[in-house]
């Protein structure tokens, strides 16, 4: 394809330049940008959780995961006690059970007492596999 040329009346012919989509030349977009972009600011850093912070020994993270250990074990005993229940009061109605009502109570309170006060003390991805102790104990 050969670039398009538009004289106009009276004036000499000029060099003719390749025109765009828009109709503009290059020449003729080029005075309407900045000389240089603008600068972009650094990219953010997330903070970091490192050792290397010199941020210290932070104790509320082990109370957090004590914590989260001790509810583990009070649920998984809280939920033997409750299997028991099923096996030696089997004939009596579920108001009657003692056993399974302690174990209940016991696993009730462990699960929104002590596990939510070790999820406001350390992050989820520590405490994840304390909770899985559960299975353990």
């Amino acid at each position: 394809r050969q670039p398009v040329t538009v004289p106009s009346e009276g004036s000499p012919p000029e060099r003719s330049r390749p025109r765009c989509c828009t109709g503009m030349s290059a020449e003729d977009d080029v005075g309407s940008w900045p000389v240089a972009p603008p600068a972009l600011p650094p990219p953010l850093s997330p903070p970091s959780r490192c050792a290397s912070d010199n941020r210290g020994f932070e104790p509320v993270f082990v109370l957090g995961v004590g914590l989260a250990a001790l509810s583990a074990l009070i649920s998984s005993v809280a939920l033997l006690i409750m299997k028991r229940s099923a096996d030696i009061e089997a004939g009596m109605p579920l108001r009657r059970r003692k056993r399974w009502i302690l174990g209940f109570v016991m696993n009730t309170a462990s699960e929104l007492s002590l596990s939510m006060i070790a999820l406001g003390m350390a992050p989820l991805a520590i405490l994840s596999p304390v909770f899985g102790l559960a299975i353990v104990f």
